[in-house]
């Protein structure tokens, strides 16, 4: 007769079976000069033992790679944000330019004013470049105080303030960390709270930082329009017509500067 097999079936809990692989595995960095973890697991099966570690891996990856995509979506969608009301406001400026062409009989600028302007050089650059700057970091801010609750802060401005730099970083990778627990956890897990508290105080202090810089920026911008007094003096003497184009052309071009920074910035 045929031999007969008796088979005995064990049906173990996730949680139990997550917590058996976790016990088992080993992880140790055996330099912390370098940025290299060596993995180590526990298994009855070579081959078994192997594609978890692989796909351990494999899915570390690809967290990676999400949460990077997920803060670059969050930067895309603030800079197409941003551009959409510059452009609008860009367009009003070129309107009111043509308008008041239109009314005051002007086709251009004077030669003379025209060159007063040119003959600004550098300051009249360092200063549309200083308030581009402050228009992205009162962006930010507005950005953050806009909601209580926790978003993603975009992470790809580039603020030339590397002070913040990382606390971004620290606030984007814990609000990410958050919401991974919460597919399993609910709002009031000691751990979920813990993250809460630290969001707290990290959306202080880069709050607090980007009111600093938008107060720095403020300063400089001070100084630099202190060192244009001369020009200014000239402008006075420019006639009333002129002066008020020159104003125009200034405001539009401190929006097609800042139309082109974050045009820069969306396609990095």
């Amino acid at each position: 007769s045929p031999a007969e097999f008796a088979y005995k079936l064990t049906f173990l809990s996730l949680p139990g079976t997550v917590n058996g692989y976790r016990s088992a595995l080993n992880a140790v960095i055996p330099n912390k000069q370098v940025s290299i973890i060596s993995l180590a697991i526990e298994n009855s099966s070579r081959e078994r033992g192997r594609d978890i570690l692989n796909t351990l891996i494999d899915r570390y990856i690809q967290n990676g790679i999400t949460d990077r995509n997920t803060i670059s979506d969050s930067s895309i969608v603030f800079i197409n944000s941003r551009l959409a009301s510059v452009s609008d406001e860009l367009d009003h400026i070129e309107e009111s330019i043509q308008e008041f062409k239109q009314k005051n009989q002007l086709v251009d600028i004077a030669v003379q004013s025209r060159s007063l302007i040119e003959n600004a050089g550098s300051i009249g650059k360092d200063e549309m470049q200083q308030e581009v700057k402050l228009s992205v970091v009162r962006s930010l801010i507005d950005y953050m105080q806009e909601s209580s609750s926790p978003r993603l802060v975009p992470a790809s401005l580039s603020l030339e303030n590397s002070s913040l730099a990382p606390l971004i970083q620290q606030y984007n990778q814990l609000l990410l960390q958050r919401e991974r627990l919460l597919m399993s956890l609910t709002e009031d897990n000691p751990m979920v709270l813990t993250i809460n508290s630290q969001l707290d105080g990290l959306r202080v202090n880069l709050l607090n930082g980007l009111q600093s810089l938008q107060s720095s920026i403020e300063a400089g911008l001070s100084a630099i329009r202190r060192k244009s007094g001369s020009i200014e003096a000239q402008i006075k003497d420019v006639p009333g017509k002129d002066r008020h184009l020159m104003e125009y052309s200034r405001q539009q071009t401190i929006k097609q500067e800042l139309y082109l920074f974050l045009l820069q910035r969306r396609e990095e």
